[in-house]
Order: C-alpha cells, then sequence, then structure tokens
C-alpha cells in the first residue's frame, strides 16, 4: 500500500494568520529595500523622460503660449512617461517576486506605494531638470515677440499616468502569487492522484 501524501512536500502559500513574527519582519525589511528601488528607479524615470519625451513648440501670443496645433500639443510627453513608468512597475514587480515568493500584504502594500512614489520623484525631478515652469504649474514665457515660438518645458498634463507603476507592479506580483496557488493546487492533486493509482494497483 502506498504512503499516505505528506503535505509538506507542496508548497503552498502559507495563511496570513501563521506567519510568525521572524517572516512578519523580513517581509517588512523586504518592503522597506522595494521602497529604496522605487526612489532609485523614479531618478531613472526622471533621465528617461528627459531624454525621450518629445517637447513641442508653443507660439506666443498676446502674452501667452499656445500650442500650433492639437497635433503638436503635450500627448507624446504623456504618453513617453506613460510607457517608461509602466516598465519601471513591471522591474519592481517582478522584483518584489523575486524577493518574495510566499506573498505577504506588506511586500504588495510596498510595491503600490512604492510605485507611486516612484512615479512623483520622476515627474517632479523631470520638470525641474528642464525647468521653465513656475511654482504654480503655468509655463515661464520668454520676451519673444507675437507669432515667434520657444520649446515647451517638460509637463505632465495626464496626472493620471501616475498610477500606471504602481497598477503594473501590483499586477505583475498579484498575477506571480496566484499562478503560484494555481500550481500548488495543481501539485497536490497531482500527488493525491498518484497516490490513489498505486492503491488501486
Amino acid at each position: 500500500m502506498a504512503s499516505p501524501v505528506d503535505s509538506a512536500s507542496v508548497r503552498q502559500l502559507p495563511d496570513e494568520s501563521e506567519v510568525t513574527s521572524h517572516e512578519r519582519r523580513v517581509r517588512v525589511r523586504r518592503s522597506a529595500y522595494l521602497l529604496v528601488v522605487a526612489v532609485v528607479l523614479g531618478i531613472v524615470l526622471a533621465v528617461l523622460w528627459v531624454g525621450f519625451a518629445p517637447r513641442p513648440e508653443l507660439v506666443v501670443r498676446d502674452g501667452g503660449a499656445f500650442y500650433q496645433s492639437l497635433a503638436n500639443s503635450g500627448i507624446g510627453m504623456d504618453m513617453t512617461f506613460a510607457v517608461i513608468a509602466a516598465g519601471c512597475g513591471l522591474i519592481a514587480g517582478s522584483l518584489a517576486c523575486r524577493l518574495t515568493r510566499r506573498g505577504g500584504s506588506e511586500v504588495v502594500l510596498a510595491a503600490g506605494v512604492g510605485g507611486l512614489l516612484g512615479s512623483v520623484l520622476g515627474w517632479r525631478i523631470g520638470e525641474a531638470i528642464v525647468g521653465g515652469v513656475h511654482d504654480n504649474g503655468n509655463i515661464i514665457i520668454p520676451e519673444i515677440a507675437n507669432d515667434q515660438t520657444f520649446l515647451s518645458p517638460l509637463r505632465l498634463s495626464a496626472m493620471g499616468v501616475l498610477g500606471i507603476w504602481p497598477l503594473v507592479a501590483v499586477g505583475v506580483m498579484s498575477t506571480a502569487f496566484v499562478w503560484q496557488s494555481w500550481r500548488a493546487g495543481q501539485r497536490a492533486r497531482e500527488i493525491s492522484q498518484e497516490s490513489l493509482d498505486q492503491e488501486e494497483s
């Protein structure tokens, strides 16, 4: 007769109520590490945004600055930020999954908060590097004649893109944890079926 299935041989995500104080401290340290990584990635986001974002020309008319056309607007700057932020979220989420393969609300929370922190840092640092914007967000208009153009400062118009990084990071982690749970369940069923087959034989 086959030996009973050893449940310890099947890796499963632990119940939060069974997490020891030591493991919780480990999760907190890993969460702090993720926040540091988010700050570093936020600086990288700022540098890449400055380097790759298309900055349209603005035309001066009656003391104001206007985009020459809708196609020549600041949408490209928002889209560039969104793409780079999504990449940062993918990196942060993947790193979080490698740091902890057993889940944990602390790590997921750190990935979300860190993503938002990194996005805000990338936005503010990127704008500060290029300059050309007042503290209240208005564009600094150079003293040039009407109908003359100048290069637009780096700005973020769609503030919703700040949420792309945390959404991608948390999405990557959630997908990985669900996959691990599903694989653990599949493995448990396979072992049980193998045990039943051996008993029948």
